[in-house]
């Protein structure tokens, strides 16, 4: 034998067991293993997040929950500025303001939450509070329209009217 004979069986040899892996290796991975259902994956997804959100903020909501409710917003506002993209903490800095009854200061942090994380108007998912949203809403158009025409120049009561519209149309499903 040659050595073209030689190369060539080397060759073969060589191909054979990288097709016999490609084989393998599709037949691992076309097996018919159900993939699990995307809706329990976001559930879990949203479920993963709320506890390590609540990990994040334990401090600040055992202050809310023993009604130190001044020294809780300063300690929100404090993680919200360390993790600015983390949409739960406004979330939770808005109920706050609400408990507090700052109906402005609540819609404003509601807003900015639904800026950072819009699923909370989506209907489909596990972190929707529309329905607390409308209501708020609702409720601050009627107050705040109210003060516009008492104070048709007062900036908090036009920011909270900016606020109220843009939470109203990312509800309807419009866009900003």
């Amino acid at each position: 034998m040659d050595w073209i004979d030689r190369i060539s069986l080397v060759a073969i040899g060589i191909l054979t067991v990288v097709l016999v892996g490609m084989l393998v290796r599709h037949h691992i991975y076309a097996s018919p293993v159900p993939a699990p259902d995307p809706a329990i994956r976001l559930e879990a997804f949203y479920k993963r997040q709320r506890q390590m959100d609540e990990e994040i903020f334990k401090k600040p909501l055992s202050l809310e929950k023993k009604g130190e409710f001044t020294r809780a917003a300063a300690l929100f506002k404090r993680i919200i500025r360390t993790q600015p993209n983390r949409a739960s903490g406004y979330e939770y800095l808005a109920n706050l303001y609400l408990k507090m009854g700052d109906l402005s200061k609540s819609i404003h942090y509601f807003r900015m939450a639904v800026e950072r994380n819009p699923d909370y108007v989506d209907k489909k998912t596990p972190i929707y509070i529309g329905n607390r949203l409308k209501r708020l809403v609702s409720e601050g158009r009627e107050k705040f329209s109210r003060e516009k025409s008492l104070k048709p120049n007062d900036p908090v009561v036009k920011q909270t009217l900016k606020d109220i519209y843009y939470l109203q149309s990312r509800l309807a499903g419009g866009c900003e």
